[in-house]
């Protein structure tokens, strides 16, 4: 009897240590922000990952975007995007972003709250994965070339059970190579929660995005006296 119990509390640490999975990911991608009038602009993203300790290919996705500015603080976004999941969880997503900014000129915080209302569709057998996501992300001007940040997110879903089920935490540097050209940099560590093997991984991201202006903005010179 003393050998079957010491053999469970042997498998004991073996079932926490195997109970859960951990990985190391790279992502990495562009962007194209065409802005179109200064409080309505479009989005091209397309995003590589991989994983197996950035050993295979993971996953893809492209996805398009409109938002508008609609003040100071506040603005609206809709996005479609196609996941490329092989072998068989190809998928489209629909999401509609609420987005709040608030920080002061010459005030080096700044804060923003992201809602994501976010609905997915596998093609493979039409199953539908419903989230609302709340992410916080706080930036501080360091400089005119870089400026770190530090945001989490977690994710509630809304089909199946009402729970929380993943818990991103994000620290990164944005770079500003060029006035139209920006590069972020950044470390991600993902879990799941309230499930029985939880996944955590270790993502390690680098984005590069361009800014193309399509319409001139007009300044008003304060040279000239105005003619009353």
């Amino acid at each position: 009897m003393n050998r079957y119990v010491i053999g469970l509390i042997l498998l004991m640490p073996a079932h926490f240590l195997f109970g859960q999975t951990t990985d190391t990911e790279f992502w990495t991608g562009g962007t194209i922000n065409l802005k179109m009038h200064k409080r309505f602009s479009g989005q091209a993203e397309q995003v590589f990952k991989f994983n197996d300790t950035i050993s295979h290919f993971k996953s893809a996705y492209s996805e398009l975007g409109l938002k508008f500015k609609m003040g100071r603080i506040f603005s609206i976004a809709a996005n479609y995007r196609y996941i490329e999941n092989p072998p068989t969880k190809n998928a489209q997503r629909f999401s509609v972003d609420f987005i709040f900014n608030f920080g002061k000129k010459k005030f080096p915080l700044s804060l923003q709250y992201r809602l994501r209302l976010q609905h997915e569709i596998r093609f493979s057998n039409r199953k539908t994965e419903d989230y609302v996501r709340n992410r916080f992300r706080l930036g501080y001007n360091l400089c005119k070339l870089v400026d770190p940040y530090f945001s989490c997110e977690p994710f509630f879903r809304l089909n199946g059970k009402y729970e929380f089920r993943v818990a991103r935490y994000t620290i990164g540097l944005d770079w500003r190579i060029t006035q139209n050209l920006q590069l972020t940099s950044f470390y991600l560590f993902q879990k799941d929660v309230n499930i029985n093997r939880p996944d955590k991984n270790h993502i390690v991201g680098l984005m590069i995005s361009y800014d193309i202006r399509t319409y001139k903005k007009i300044r008003k010179d304060k040279t000239v006296p105005s003619i009353k």
